[in-house]
């Protein structure tokens, strides 16, 4: 009988390890995901200088607003990525700028 004991918390303590193991692997993998994701990110104006409307298809339909301005729906051009654009007032004229 002492011996079946020793085995359950031998059995338990694996599935605790395993599953702390799993559990690692499964941070480890969001947070490639993430870095991926910001390095992705951070090179849209960099891979794309000039006006917005040569990379992108932006609707007219507003999707929200803010103090600063309204946010559209765009597409890129070349891959079709749906994104969203936040179009801002200039103050000075009152024209819109995007």
């Amino acid at each position: 009988m002492g011996n079946s004991i020793q085995q359950m918390k031998l059995q338990r303590k694996k599935a605790q390890r395993d599953k702390r193991i799993k559990a690692k692997m499964q941070a480890q993998e969001a947070l490639g995901a993430l870095n991926e994701f910001a390095g992705a990110a951070s090179m849209a104006c960099i891979d794309n200088p000039g006006k917005i409307t040569d990379f992108y298809y932006v609707e007219t339909e507003k999707i929200g607003e803010g103090s600063y301005g309204r946010v559209c729906r765009c597409s890129n051009m070349s891959t079709g990525a749906p994104r969203a654009v936040k179009i801002l007032r200039k103050v000075s004229d009152k024209r819109e700028v995007r």
